[in-house]
């Protein structure tokens, strides 16, 4: 999984990764990937916040893949 976020976010998804609280599957932390921009292809890209950041989406990532807003 690649986060793309902001600079200072996605420096602090680097550093500290995420924590999920569920309670089907409970809590954990999780080590995630973060970035500015897509740098490579993807075969999904889930859009899970605002479609301001879809220029971090060079056409090329999803060339084969599939974007689900």
């Amino acid at each position: 999984m690649i986060c793309l976020a902001r600079e200072e976010t996605a420096s602090r998804l680097g550093d500290e990764g995420i924590r999920v609280h569920s309670r089907q599957f409970g809590d954990f932390h999780a080590t995630v990937e973060a970035d500015t921009m897509l740098r490579e292809p993807v075969d999904l890209c889930l859009v899970t916040v605002k479609n301001t950041a879809l220029d971090r989406l060079p056409p090329q990532s999803l060339a084969n893949g599939v974007c689900c807003p």
